[in-house]
């Protein structure tokens, strides 16, 4: 299920640990820093001067703890022309930092860490409002995923770090030498690291693979659901009887499509497979809250996923710079689907069919439960209508 088009071969020998949302990311990623030895090389979309690790750190102190200690920390931030390089001055004099400036209307997207030997890929931003817990109890609150890599795999994500560092649009002098050596096996599962890095546009094509190759069952999260391309692979899978759910954020961001786009994308409710949902977690007053959707996240059958950076959008898809980590393990893939599942449902099943549909059939009863006013729900997600979404 993996591709040949992208700059990075699938790496046999890989360790693979998804975490979900912030407190239990972030928290990984503090105790990963905290222990580092030799690097932490960290790659930033989005910087909120308000940001405070699960510690009550900020990100600059994290960093110039390990400073401290003689470890290499470097950060490559976007330059959008708002307030992420006055947010990172304070810190670039102790810690070197390179700014790197994107298209007109795209963004240098990707969210990674590389901490000594281990790697972290996903679509967390230094955001207050994703350093929240699973339970999602509060207001304002984002569900977002990461993945931990050992392994192989890593040496790509150091390639892609030192590629864009040494061609950041923005810098003084000091490139890095692009690494010599593939780490040793640390696990059994394959990964490859793909990219959106025009031209190269790898997790688009894997995307378009994996909706291919699926024969029972594709779960996705993500921020958007706006790429004609994607949705016609949606179609495809749904027409061979594929059940299908897409969790997007219960308010859903401006379109830049017109009516024929949301009319295509809307007809995939004409399949009673496909399930369209969001998430609502219980605010300090007992209502329901929306749960903004921003994890970039799919499985495929149980057995294949992708987890990175790229939004179902031309940016994501063509665009902006984005990295995703796919994975095939049925064990660890599975065990994300429970995990995932017992957040938004309150429960799981074994069967990844039967599961798909359970959540099809629990989203309806909490819409309904939240159009009467009953905001007592078993777990987060309610139903979406795919013919009025973003209209």
């Amino acid at each position: 299920m993996f591709v040949a088009s992208g700059s990075y071969p699938v790496r046999e020998g890989n360790l693979v640990r998804p975490l979900v949302d912030g407190i239990p990311a972030f928290g990984r990623i503090c105790a990963a820093v905290d222990a580092a030895e030799h690097r932490v090389w960290v790659t930033v979309c989005f910087l909120w001067d308000s940001f405070r690790l699960p510690d009550g750190r900020t990100f600059h102190e994290l960093l110039g703890s390990a400073v401290d200690r003689g470890v290499d920390v470097r950060v490559l931030a976007w330059l959008p022309g708002d307030s992420t390089e006055n947010v990172l001055e304070p810190a670039a004099a102790r810690v070197p930092t390179r700014w790197d400036r994107a298209h007109p209307g795209m963004a240098q997207h990707q969210k990674s860490w590389l901490v000594d030997d281990a790697g972290f890929v996903g679509g967390m931003n230094l955001n207050p409002h994703t350093v929240v817990s699973p339970d999602h109890r509060g207001q304002d609150q984002y569900h977002d995923v990461y993945v931990e890599i050992t392994g192989p795999a890593t040496y790509d994500i150091a390639h892609n770090f030192v590629q864009r560092w040494n061609g950041a649009t923005e810098h003084e002098p000091g490139d890095l030498q692009l690494p010599d050596a593939v780490p040793s096996p640390a696990g059994t599962i394959p990964v490859q690291i793909q990219r959106t890095l025009p031209p190269e546009r790898s997790i688009f094509d894997q995307y378009v693979r994996a909706f291919a190759d699926a024969r029972r069952s594709i779960y996705l999260e993500n921020q958007f659901l706006e790429d004609p391309e994607i949705v016609g692979c949606l179609e495809a899978a749904l027409a061979r009887g594929v059940e299908v759910v897409a969790v997007l954020p219960g308010e859903p961001p401006r379109t830049r499509h017109g009516p024929d786009f949301l009319d295509r994308r809307g007809a995939l409710g004409d399949h009673p497979n496909f399930h369209l949902a969001g998430l609502a977690g219980v605010g300090a007053d007992g209502q329901r809250k929306h749960v903004y959707v921003h994890s970039k996240v799919m499985l495929v059958d149980d057995a294949w996923a992708t987890i990175g950076s790229a939004n179902f959008h031309a940016g994501g898809m063509y665009g902006s710079a984005e990295m995703n980590a796919s994975f095939h393990d049925p064990e660890t893939v599975r065990a994300l689907r429970h995990q995932l599942f017992a957040e938004h449902l309150g429960e799981s099943m074994k069967n990844d069919v039967n599961a798909l549909r359970l959540f099809g059939q629990r989203a309806q009863e909490n819409r309904r439960r939240w159009d009467t006013g009953d905001h007592d729900w078993q777990g987060l997600a309610f139903a979406l209508d795919p013919r009025t979404y973003g209209r």
